[in-house]
């Protein structure tokens, strides 16, 4: 036949038969349209002739079809159902009513209209069945075969037993259907665990019949390599057993086996991580890390996420011949256009065992491991498109993991599996068309428990606190991926929400991948199905109502319970999802019997309790026990190479700007002498940053956060509006030190105070978030009373608290979680004291919490709790607040300031330099006038147009002026350092002039700490620049030499260049030193 059709009939006998009218098939996928007539069964009849010629795959597809229809007979064993009324005592059964239908169907009609369009991305899937009563045939058209094969497989589920021995279709049916998506796939691991020739056809069955269309065949890992090569025969030295490999013509046989069904297979080598077995048969030169311990005990050593280690060594010209040759065989024998090419967790520390890459680093000192993996990017992808021309597809570690590279090309399909609808949201606005397997909702092996071996936790008789999960009790057990993922958890998945019409067109589709750690032929189809038929549908057909746009996870249930019977009923050996009982009467084991309220997508009903007690608001996260939990479970091991970087800018950013206020800073003395005068000064063995060490613990955190926040100077998170580190790192400080004092550290104590540190951010972030502006409209300033809580975190986290104890801590805090704006009014120093009162506050809470003392529970959360009284807000994201905890970490998007200044004067800064005193403008006289635009939040902060805003008289008003920042920065240009807060300055009567010339105003296009400038100068002419990040931000962040310059700037004129500079190496090598030896070359 050619392309331009191709037709093919299928007579049958007709029997006529009687039966009810209700509907009792439900096909999975729902189809996009499905329009049921009303006038009675249709009978088919057993007796077959295929009238066909050359379309084999047709002819072979519609042989499986009949003979799974007529052996099976289906009886739908889910019947949908409405929602039954309960009542006491039912007196009554509603009878059936038969009608009967003396029409038949004799032949099935197929019109395909492009019989030569291949089994590729993107082909055209769609299909209609028309059965009427006006004719003896089924209609079938599609555009494809491969549409053709999919109408077949609605049709297995339309033609049922007739309860007599024979076959019928219900009533009269038109169905038109297509895929919402391309890309419906399910991801099998060969590498971990063998997975015989006969399971993974299984998959392809279960696959066909639920109309997905891609098996991701991850081949080998670095545990075996059961892949046989022709040009590398002894690669499978590196399999399990000589019968534990596959070879070519098996490959062949199941691509051929896979295509005859409509599924593609795409494979995938992972390189250059997850690469051991196999690899070093080749040349173990190639392998890194091959021999290694891969280290979980002590993760700052770690080389690989699991056992086994090895990753292909990147600076090795080796590597990229084995590639070449191993890529190019492969692709030669898949005839899929895309071939997955891995580029997943790669891990720094395995490359301590590369001689090259260590030299690499040695002989380029200014470089990272994210321009190693550049490297990777710019030699393999070309060696790549040399061997093959293929699509390239990896996951999206490449891009936005650490470490990752800086650039990679745009024609890479990502395939996300981390920080679900954050990082669907950040490749799809970069451009990059991706496949979602987020692990929250897709990743079928999670929920299982831990598999490696020699874990100690486990070992835990008694549940520490029933209030708080832990590890064992409530926890992930040892999943890192738990909870299990249910379907009703992998269908209600709203993947593209929040992106654009535009970043909707990059999202190809879906794939539910199943890594077989846990995984062989005993279990495979159970973990694998049904629940990867849930998102089958997802991606077919959608999880809400095309009409309404309700979902429709309540109608889903007795299609996806009959759809597992129907598998079994196939060969495929799916799991059970309920007790039989719950098939056979619709709707009793509903958790809700308010079906609507569960429809729609914001939840109307929370459950309390195992039995599902019902209350009237959105399911509230246990964001307190979340919270404690994540404290007293942290381990180094969570620190990642980009967290350790980070960490140590930002500790030597609070050192610096510390020790300059300990010096200069006009607070510092008055401070001081009260401390003195509580006797805070004396007696104690803590350190004050330029004070000296005789402070006692409580007094030395205030102080060290006091004078960390004097000069405005220290980091910014601007999703919260606050500063993140002073608390935890003055906490920090304090706590890590008195740990030394009274001998209680080990040799990772640095590494512990870095995750101390981190964690304490974390929390503070991740409040500060949540709390936004409508904290501080309410007069709440956000450094403080979100910082209280981070401080909590650090010193439980260095002091290895248990999560009850943490709670406690959390709970007493909230009593002392304060900061008021009023600091505003004139220019009070309240605001520097602020984080030094929740750095010594946090003290008392964990003292008070081991010793005993009882905090309030729901801290955060309760209905007085915290964020309800802070932030008393409509729009909580509460599930946000806790989402991918320890896994995403939004500290990162921390900030340096380049000014001492209101975070929300700097674009006016940077804009006013280059206007300015850059252009040769130094007097008043030279502007006509100047506009300031800003987000509206902040004009009161900084804008607006009172007299201490425009003529500030004092350090604090003026550095939340903009009027007087713009003036001094214009006038003077790069001399806007904490000098230009002396009373010459503030009364200078050019700033003044040029700050009456200012006007300020809101502009809800500009963007938080985004600003834009317009000056009309005295000849008439203007000028406007918008800066929408300013320096610091990380759309615009500070490079090491400007962290550097700016440490400098601030610890030469205290302690001299040689011993700035000795504090700097020592802060770069934090992990080779202790506590002690750092605070003590503090003062």
């Amino acid at each position: 036949m050619g392309r331009g059709g191709c037709r093919l009939a299928v007579l049958t006998v007709a029997i006529v038969i009687s039966l009810t009218n209700a509907i009792r098939v439900n096909p999975l996928p729902a189809p996009q349209s499905t329009t049921w007539g009303s006038s009675g069964p249709i009978a088919v009849g057993t007796d077959l002739m295929l009238n066909t010629q050359s379309e084999q795959v047709i002819a072979g597809a519609w042989n499986r079809t009949w003979t799974s229809i007529t052996t099976m007979k289906w009886v739908p064993a889910a019947i949908a159902a409405p929602i039954p009324k309960f009542q006491p005592f039912p007196t009554d059964t509603p009878s059936s009513k038969v009608k009967r239908w003396n029409s038949s169907l004799s032949q099935v009609d197929l019109t395909i209209a492009d019989c030569g369009a291949d089994l590729q991305h993107g082909v055209d899937e769609s299909y209609t069945i028309d059965i009427t009563q006006s004719t003896q045939a089924i209609n079938v058209t599609a555009k494809t075969i491969w549409g053709a094969l999919h109408a077949f497989t609605t049709l297995q589920q339309l033609i049922i037993s007739d309860g007599n021995g024979g076959l019928m279709v219900e009533n009269p049916v038109s169905i038109v259907d297509h895929p919402n998506y391309p890309y419906r796939g399910a991801m099998i691991d060969t590498g971990r665990n063998f997975i015989s020739l006969a399971k993974i056809r299984e998959q392809i069955d279960g696959m066909a019949l639920s109309k997905m269309n891609v098996l991701h065949w991850h081949m080998a890992d670095a545990q075996s390599w059961p892949v046989q090569m022709q040009v590398y025969p002894q690669m499978t030295q590196g399999a399990y057993s000589p019968q534990s490999t596959y070879s070519q013509d098996d490959i062949r046989d199941l691509i051929a086996y896979a295509r005859a069904r409509g599924v593609r297979i795409i494979p995938e080598i992972d390189m250059p991580g997850h690469a051991s077995q196999g690899w070093t048969s080749v040349d173990p030169s190639i392998v890194a890390c091959a021999d290694s311990w891969w280290s979980n005990d002590e993760w700052a050593l770690h080389t690989a996420v699991e056992p086994n280690p090895g990753q292909l060594d990147i600076l090795n010209n080796k590597t990229y011949e084995v590639i070449k040759n191993v890529y190019g065989e492969l692709a030669r024998l898949f005839s899929d256009n895309i071939f997955h090419v891995g580029a997943d967790e790669l891990q720094t520390g395995c490359y301590n065992f590369s001689t090259a890459v260590q030299q690499y680093f040695a002989h380029n000192k200014s470089k990272t491991y994210d321009d190693l993996v550049q490297v990777w990017v710019d030699r393999a992808i070309p060696t790549f498109r040399s061997a093959a021309n293929k699509t390239l597809m990896m996951w999206e570690d490449i891009l936005i993991s650490t470490p990752h590279a800086h650039t990679v090309p745009k024609n890479i399909i990502l395939q996300t599996w981390n920080n679900g609808l954050e990082n669907i949201k950040n490749l799809t606005s970069q451009g990059y068309d991706i496949v979602v397997s987020s692990a929250d909702f897709f990743y079928l092996d999670c929920g299982f428990g831990g598999w490696v071996s020699n874990d100690p936790r486990y070992n835990e008789m008694a549940n520490p606190n029933a209030s708080v999960p832990t590890f064992n009790y409530g926890g992930n057990g040892g999943s890192w991926c738990a909870p299990y993922k249910s379907w009703q958890r992998i269908y209600d998945y709203d993947f593209t929400l929040n992106l654009t019409a535009q970043e909707r067109t990059h999202v190809l589709g879906t794939e539910v991948p199943l890594w077989s750690e846990q995984v062989d032929d005993t279990v495979i189809s159970s973990k694998m199905w049904p629940r990867a038929a849930a998102m089958a549908e997802l991606a077919w057909s959608g999880n809400k109502d095309p009409k309404t746009g309700i979902k429709r996870t309540t109608q889903m249930t007795q299609r996806i319970l009959n759809f597992r019977e129907y598998l079994v009923a196939n060969g495929i050996q799916a799991a059970p999802l309920m007790p039989k009982y719950c098939l056979q009467h619709p709707h009793a084991c509903d958790f809700y019997y308010n079906q609507t309220a569960l429809a729609t997508y914001a939840t109307t009903h929370t459950a309390n309790g195992a039995n599902g007690t019902t209350h009237g608001a959105k399911p509230i996260p246990a964001v307190t026990s979340i919270f404690a939990s994540f404290v007293a479970d942290a381990r180094t091991k969570d620190i990642t190479q980009q967290m350790r970087d980070r960490l140590k800018e930002y500790i030597l950013d609070y050192i610096g700007v510390t020790l300059a206020a300990s010096q200069s800073s006009d607070s510092t003395g008055p401070i001081l002498s009260a401390v003195k005068a509580l006797g805070g000064a004396t007696g104690g063995s803590s350190t004050v940053l330029g004070k000296g060490k005789s402070f006692t613990p409580q007094y030395a955190s205030l102080l060290n956060a006091a004078l960390g926040h004097s000069l405005d100077f220290d980091d910014t998170y601007a999703k919260g509006t606050l500063h993140a580190g002073v608390t935890a790192i003055a906490a920090g400080l304090t706590q890590a030190e008195l740990l030394a004092d009274q001998n209680q550290v080990d040799n990772n104590m640095m590494d512990r105070l870095l995750l101390a540190v981190a964690v304490g951010y974390e929390i503070t972030c991740r409040l500060g978030k949540e709390l936004g502006n409508e904290a501080y409209s309410r007069g709440f300033h956000n450094t403080s009373t979100a910082g209280i809580f981070g401080a909590v975190a650090t010193i439980c986290v260095l002091k290895r608290l248990p999560a009850e104890t943490v709670a406690h801590a959390f709970g007493l805090a909230g009593s002392k979680a304060a900061g008021s704006m009023q600091y505003l009014e004139n220019g009070s120093w309240n605001k520097r004291l602020h984080p030094g009162f929740a750095a010594h506050d946090a003290f008392m809470a964990v003292a008070l919490a081991e010793a005993g003392v009882i905090g309030a529970a729901k801290i955060f959360e309760g209905t007085f709790g915290f964020l309800n009284a802070y932030s008393p807000k409509d729009d909580k994201d509460l599930d946000y607040l806790t989402a991918d905890l320890g896994r995403r970490w939004e500290f990162l998007e921390t900030s340096l300031k380049p000014f001492p200044a209101c975070r929300m004067t700097h674009g006016f800064i940077e804009n006013a330099t280059k206007l300015g005193r850059e252009k040769g403008h130094t007097k008043a006289s030279d502007v006509r006038s100047i506009t300031l635009s800003l987000s509206p939040a902040n004009v009161s902060v900084v804008g607006a147009p009172i007299p201490n805003k425009i003529h500030p008289e004092n350090m604090v008003d003026a550095q939340f002026s903009a009027y007087f920042t713009t003036a001094n920065s214009f006038l003077y240009g790069s001399d806007n350092g904490v000098r230009c807060y002396e009373q010459d300055r503030l009364m200078d009567p050019e700033i003044r002039a040029l700050s009456d010339k200012i006007t300020c105003k809101g502009d809800k296009a500009i963007k938080q700490f985004g600003s834009k400038m317009k000056v009309e100068y005295a000849d008439g002419k203007t000028e406007e620049v918008e800066i929408p990040y300013p320096l610091g931000e990380t759309q615009h962040p500070f490079t090491r030499d400007q962290v550097d310059a700016k440490f400098f700037s601030l610890v030469n004129p205290v302690f001299g260049e040689k011993r700035a500079t000795q504090i700097r190496d020592m802060v770069d090598a934090i992990e080779r030193h202790t506590v002690t030896e750092l605070l003590g070359s503090l003062y």
